[in-house]
């Protein structure tokens, strides 16, 4: 799994391909689900699968430590989509979900197969860590939708984590197609430094530091000076259509 997962649209989960001599390609996939598919196929022509309306990433050490966390698992939900069961349900950007319907969560990977066998509309309890306690919350699963599948002028700031940014203009935001101009945008990342040594990549939307929202380069370089003595800063980024949370260590 690469470094976050979006569970818009849910998928079956992991499918293995099976060869064998004098046989076509199939898929294995667990009996109770094989079954399912093949009843929702006689009555409705189509499979409905699950939606949870979150996108999610791996626990690494540094997050573990910026989260507060003992253990390093679960999956860490850096966005929750507007209207979807997630947010329905009170789950909220930086939880930590460690069980889903009574299933541990172990890693990332877990959670499509555990959410793709629940009908939607079912109702389940996920426990999730926020804030240094763990809690849990009931969700009412959704399902996907086919055609969901199918301030300018202001001088960059450059901080000793190895990055400069510079606020959103209207063309730059444009240009990286988002929505607003909340947050900065990196426009240059050091060589061997910190940032680049997290991921830190130029085009990146800071969207929070130690999850602070920074509306602009001052609200950014205020934030960094605060936090310059902690082991992680937390950084909530926009990349493209998604978020990801990266931990960096100052220099």
């Amino acid at each position: 799994m690469g470094p976050f997962s979006t569970f818009g649209v849910m998928s079956w989960g992991s499918t293995t391909a099976i060869v064998a001599a004098g046989q076509g390609i199939g898929f294995a996939i667990p009996i109770n689900l094989a079954k399912d598919i093949v009843s929702q196929l006689k009555e409705k022509g189509h499979v409905t699968r699950g939606w949870l309306g979150v996108g999610i990433q791996k626990v690494t050490p540094g997050l573990a430590e910026s989260f507060g966390l003992k253990e390093q698992k679960g999956a860490l939900v850096s966005q929750v989509f507007e209207d979807g069961p997630a947010e329905k349900a009170g789950i909220q950007q930086g939880d930590v979900i460690l069980e889903f319907d009574g299933n541990e969560i172990e890693s990332p990977a877990d959670l499509p197969r555990i959410v793709a066998e629940i009908s939607p509309g079912e109702t389940v309890p996920v426990q999730v860590f926020r804030d240094g306690e763990t809690l849990t919350v009931t969700v009412t699963i959704g399902e996907v939708e086919e055609e969901a599948e199918d301030k300018a002028g202001e001088e960059p700031s450059e901080k000793p984590i190895g990055m400069t940014v510079q606020n959103l203009t209207p063309r730059i935001a444009e240009a990286l197609g988002l929505d607003d101009e909340t947050g900065v945008v990196v426009t240059r990342v050091k060589t061997g430094s910190a940032a680049a040594e997290a991921g830190i990549q130029r085009g990146d939307v800071i969207l929070e530091v130690n999850q602070n929202s920074v509306a602009d380069v001052q609200a950014f370089s205020e934030a960094i000076d605060e936090a310059m003595d902690q082991k992680n800063i937390l950084f909530l980024v926009r990349r493209g259509k998604r978020n990801l949370y990266v931990s960096i260590k100052p220099e």
